[in-house]
């Protein structure tokens, strides 16, 4: 058999692409704690000071789940920026989502605002195949519908 004459398989591709494209995702094995730890590092290195850090419990949906994060930040506009600037270059999708940037009354050099978010990152559920004996899996018998 050819490799021509078969479709490569998901995993196959991956292994192709990684290193040679910028993103390569794969949500089956991330490590959350790592992204949590990724997320705080990032703020900090852009100077802003984290009020608030507060994983949220995920929504499932159909063939992956969300995990939200609370954020409450404190810094400069600039910081703010390349510190989402930062989030966009993850190897895991971020979203953000819910942002709120309001002036201090009381600015000072390094801080002049404070914003709150929510970023959001997917994690992929693994479906349990169906048990072969349960009514209307493949491969049961046809009466069990």
């Amino acid at each position: 058999m050819c490799i021509r004459d078969r479709v490569p398989t998901f995993d196959e591709i991956l292994e192709v692409c990684q290193g040679k494209i910028g993103i390569y995702l794969d949500m089956k094995d991330a490590d959350l704690e790592q992204t949590l730890r990724k997320v705080q590092q990032l703020a900090a290195e852009s100077s802003l000071d984290v009020l608030r850090f507060k994983p949220e419990a995920m929504r499932p949906q159909q063939y992956y789940a969300e995990f939200p994060i609370t954020l409450d930040l404190d810094g400069s506009f600039h910081n703010l920026a390349y510190f989402f600037d930062r989030l966009s270059r993850l190897s895991r999708i971020v979203n953000v989502t819910n942002l709120s940037v309001e002036a201090k009354r009381e600015p000072s050099l390094s801080s002049t605002i404070s914003a709150s978010c929510t970023a959001t990152t997917f994690v992929f559920i693994e479906q349990a195949p169906a048990p072969a004996d349960a009514p209307g899996a493949p491969g049961a018998p046809a009466g069990a519908r």
